[in-house]
């Protein structure tokens, strides 16, 4: 017989490796990728990922991030509360799971329809032959901005 507690156990060691596999994925692109992130630290990574939202992902989910972007009436699906995350979350950031929506991995029922573009190929198709770290730097930096931007 589960309990609630053995679901919380399951919950927590999930995050606990979900913010692993973000950590060593954010270490071997500013390791291995010169010039990936500015020499000016976090609020300079938070910086790039509020131009690339804006610029890839404010159509649909504004520019503030609450899902009254300009696309908003031609979407069948409202977009996200972006802004809200953290707070339907237990206070806790989903980074693991957005990387994976983003990404294009992620394609469940739970983001509802897949009208979203999976940016992963997209970031791809950008700059023919781009590495793998790079696309995954800039979904990072994206992700670094919406943690930045959360309602607690």
């Amino acid at each position: 017989m589960t309990t609630t507690d053995d679901f919380s156990v399951v919950r927590v060691r999930t995050r606990i490796l979900a913010v692993r596999a973000v950590l060593v994925a954010a270490v071997i692109t500013v390791a291995f990728v010169p010039g990936a992130f500015a020499d000016d630290g976090p609020a300079a990574v938070v910086a790039s990922g509020a131009k690339r939202f804006e610029r890839h992902c404010a159509l649909c989910h504004g520019k503030d991030a609450k899902g009254f972007g300009l696309y908003l009436s031609t979407l069948k699906t409202k977009p996200s509360n972006l802004t809200l995350l953290a707070k339907k979350n237990d206070g806790c950031f989903p980074f693991a799971e957005l990387y994976r929506i983003i990404e294009g991995r992620d394609m469940s029922s739970s983001h509802g329809t897949r009208e979203m573009p999976i940016w992963g190929e997209e970031f791809k198709a950008m700059v023919p032959g781009e590495s793998e770290t790079l696309v995954q730097g800039r979904i990072l930096e994206i992700l670094m901005f919406l943690d930045s931007i959360q309602e607690r």
